[in-house]
């Protein structure tokens, strides 16, 4: 059977768990988002392995459902890159994919959990404090 490659990296064929977590374009965004976390996270063998090990570093009920959002925003961010890339040819840097993750992660979160506000360099210099409101 003949795989396709990756279109992030063209290193290895494109499956769920190269694609999310195993290409280096994605371990990139996983390594930068964990640090914006404040938590120590290794990767994982698979993609529900990463729900479970990020949402298990939230030290109570209101970061594990704020973390839960921004992984949900990591699978979205990388999807919707992986897609840039093969319908429009176009090249998302690391960096402006893990500021789409905290933005969207901030919009999703804003909508679903928060009592109170948060603002955006807020929720982007501490996204634990603004979990915690």
């Amino acid at each position: 059977m003949d795989h396709a490659s990756c279109v992030l990296c063209g290193e290895e064929a494109e499956t769920a768990r190269h694609l999310f977590l195993h290409c280096n374009y994605a371990a990139g965004i996983w390594y930068a988002v964990c640090r914006w976390l404040g938590v120590f996270a290794v990767l994982p063998a698979d993609v529900m392995m990463s729900y479970g090990l990020l949402v298990g570093c939230g030290r109570n009920k209101k970061i594990r459902k704020g973390f839960a959002i921004v992984w949900m925003a990591f699978i979205r961010v990388i999807w919707k890159v992986r897609n840039e890339r093969v319908f429009n040819n176009a090249t998302v840097e690391v960096t402006d994919a893990v500021d789409m993750v905290q933005r969207l992660s901030w919009q999703w979160y804003l909508n679903k959990m928060a009592s109170s506000s948060c603002l955006l360099y807020e929720w982007i210099w501490n996204p634990c404090e603004c979990m915690l409101r």
